[in-house]
């Protein structure tokens, strides 16, 4: 566990939610951590071919100021469901890469939360409804 910029619980510790182990609790975010997490993920899913697009915060924080938002909890990425298949490969190589993938089934809206160094990206995964994709 470390200290100073927001502690960070162990990914068997169970005071927190599956979710929230091994994340970064308060601080400011590890922007040269975050910076790799988003490279070696965004080079993975690129090997893939899997759409990534920011949302939420993470859009506003590259869309206002070029750059992660120091306090940002965590970056948040919408990806569409018809490459959900793909996922068992793009899991097995960001393990490969050191990152800690939560299991989708211990995630209350069945994202995937992808962990390294303290530092969370989330995945969102929309379907397509119609003429529109949604959250599903």
């Amino acid at each position: 566990m470390r200290e100073g910029n927001g502690k960070i619980p162990a990914y068997s510790d169970s005071n927190y939610e599956a979710w929230e182990r091994g994340v970064r609790q308060g601080g400011y975010c590890n922007i040269p951590v975050m910076t790799q997490n988003f490279e070696d993920f965004k080079d993975i899913m690129d090997k893939y071919d899997i759409k990534v697009i920011p949302i939420f915060g993470t859009l506003l924080g590259f869309a206002r100021h070029g750059q992660i938002i120091k306090t940002t909890k965590d970056s948040d990425f919408c990806c569409f469901s018809q490459d959900h298949h793909k996922m068992h490969l793009v899991i097995r190589d960001l393990k490969a890469k050191g990152f800690y993938v939560l299991d989708r089934n211990e995630s209350p809206l069945g994202d995937h939360h992808i962990i390294r160094g303290g530092e969370k990206i989330e995945i969102w995964w929309f379907r397509e409804f119609q003429e529109h994709y949604v959250y599903d």
